[in-house]
């Protein structure tokens, strides 16, 4: 192996790690059933169809998202503004998902290469380190999905904190990558803020200056959760320079007071001027909103090996190095993730696996290996292969990988098991679904479905529904019983009337997934203005 790390060193091992992301999602396309569209994602299916519908509305003009999840009244707010922007300058983008998975692709490759310069930077001319920094930033995971099933099987309590997701830090390349475009562009952003305010550490310039701003600033406006990661961090940083010299390094200071300006009108917008509108209030408690950070339990088994390997270095790193900035960047993560009375702390663990994997190669170089060297077997080992230490090396990486390649596992066997909803949607659908966009009056119309079409009609109308994606529907939980209920046999027409004046319901939608939802026959109030491939649209004059 060549032992410089560069692009042709790590060309193979980037195209395993696309592979792994986006075959799953191109053998859904391929598999798609007869009959049946893909629409476009095996995670995070649910908002899937938000993220769609605010770049649809950014083609048509707006630069805020526009709610119509809900029948209440939501006020416009600077929300999801990649795909808004997104929808401005790519053509085509109407009706489909095809460019947010092209963004997928391009988000991944560009994490890939800006992963290959964090570990340049912060290794320099330490091949070894930097590979290994590399592997397990790419492919490296914790036990999760090892220990889920485990843990599941022999019937341990509340083994589901064990799930690998958003709030572990087992929230990897894989797993991101098969997620949102934005969580991928985020991890991009992060990483790249951090090579520039490393150099701001090292005194390189005031470009570095700027460009950790600039960084941060769209990390704001993409991952706005993180913007409370970098305050966090960077106030460590400085009072751990301050009290190890002794004194104020007001230039540090004064840049880096600089840099975080331009998240504060973020941060004063998101926690506060947006809750002054009830429903989005209402949206911040919601229960869908609670999302705890790692139980102790789920934070060791997301962390796995490579925490081990991080704990391994973390005291050599801190008596041979001056460069502290990693290890804030983890105390300073793990500070936010805990921070009492915020009820989504576990959003801030979105990037913690980049300077713990970081560590982690630090204490495989330095503490680990020349400590298994030591050790009386490895003579013997020596025996096995004409490569001891390398091969140590690759057993441990290898250790690492086993959970993060299960992601893509199970993602490809969901493509053969679901063969339908929330993966795929009947072409029928979909067709009565455009057919009533163009029908009804976004200022004067409500449409009454169940949850698939629910969720998938504001992606390309902006109509409002009675019951969308979950978290950006009011009351959702009450919504989704009365809807159940209007679609039962024994629901008194009173009281299906009751409910469609209460909300002024003026379209109701019958299709395949309300029919699954009763035997018998149901004839909903309304005149039939569509009547196609076993689909009903009733219109109820107001």
């Amino acid at each position: 192996m060549d032992k410089t790390f560069n692009v042709k060193t790590a060309l193979p091992f980037a195209i395993i790690s696309l592979f792994l992301v986006l075959g799953p999602i191109l053998a859904a396309q391929l598999a798609t059933p007869h009959g049946y569209v893909f629409l476009g994602t095996l995670a995070n299916h649910n908002d899937f169809s938000a993220y769609l519908a605010a770049m649809r509305q950014g083609a048509e003009g707006n630069w805020l998202f526009h709610f119509n999840f809900s029948p209440e009244a939501w006020r416009p707010q600077l929300m999801l503004p990649m795909y808004i922007t997104a929808g401005k300058i790519l053509p085509g983008i109407l009706y489909n998902s095809t460019w947010v998975n092209i963004i997928r692709v391009i988000a991944l490759i560009g994490t890939l290469a800006v992963y290959g310069m964090w570990v340049r930077l912060v290794y320099p001319n330490e091949f070894n380190k930097q590979w290994s920094a590399w592997i397990l930033l790419v492919f490296g995971g914790g036990l999760g999905w090892l220990l889920l099933p485990i843990a599941s099987l022999i019937g341990i309590p509340n083994s589901a904190n064990l799930f690998p997701d958003i709030v572990t830090p087992e929230w990897t390349l894989g797993l991101v990558g098969s997620n949102a475009p934005h969580y991928m562009i985020g991890l991009l952003l992060e990483t790249m803020f951090f090579i520039s305010y490393w150099n701001v550490t090292q005194n390189k310039g005031w470009k570095w200056v700027w460009a950790s701003l600039v960084f941060a600033l769209l990390l704001g406006l993409i991952y706005v959760y993180n913007s409370a990661v970098l305050f966090s961090v960077i106030g460590i940083y400085l009072l751990w320079d301050t009290w190890k010299y002794r004194k104020v390094n007001w230039r540090k200071w004064m840049e880096s007071s600089l840099i975080l300006l331009p998240l504060i009108p973020l941060l004063i917008y998101y926690g506060y001027w947006v809750n002054l509108d009830p429903a989005w209030a209402q949206y911040v408690v919601g229960e869908h909103n609670r999302i705890p950070p790692p139980t102790w339990y789920s934070l060791l088994s997301g962390m796995g090996i490579v925490g081990i390997l991080a704990i391994a270095g973390l005291k050599k790193w801190h008596k041979t190095t001056q460069k502290h900035l990693l290890i804030s960047w983890i105390a300073g993560n793990l500070l936010v993730m805990y921070i009492p009375f915020v009820q989504y702390t576990g959003r801030f663990t979105l990037g913690l696996w980049i300077p713990l994997a970081t560590l982690a190669a630090y204490g495989l170089e330095e503490v680990v290996l020349p400590w298994l060297q030591q050790k009386s077997w490895y003579a013997g080992f020596s025996k096995l292969t004409t490569t001891p230490y390398e091969s140590l090396r690759r057993i441990i990486l290898i250790l690492t990988i086993p959970s993060s390649l299960i992601v893509s596992i199970l993602f490809l066997k969901n493509v053969f098991l679901v063969r339908d909803f929330p993966f795929y949607m009947p072409k029928s659908e979909i067709s009565a679904m455009e057919w009533l966009a163009t029908r009804t009056d976004p200022q004067a119309d409500l449409v009454l479905a169940y949850y698939p079409v629910g969720n998938y009609f504001p992606s390309i109308s902006n109509t409002r529904v009675f019951m969308g994606q979950f978290f950006l529907t009011v009351n959702y939980e009450e919504k989704i019983k009365q809807v159940e209920q209007f679609w039962q046999v024994e629901t008194p027409d009173s009281w299906r009337m009751d409910l469609i004046n209460k909300w002024k319901i003026t379209y109701i939608y019958q299709g395949r997934y309300e029919k699954a939802l009763y035997q018998g026959i149901i004839i909903p109030p309304g005149e039939l203005v569509y009547d196609k491939d076993d689909i009903q649209i009733y219109y109820v004059a107001p």
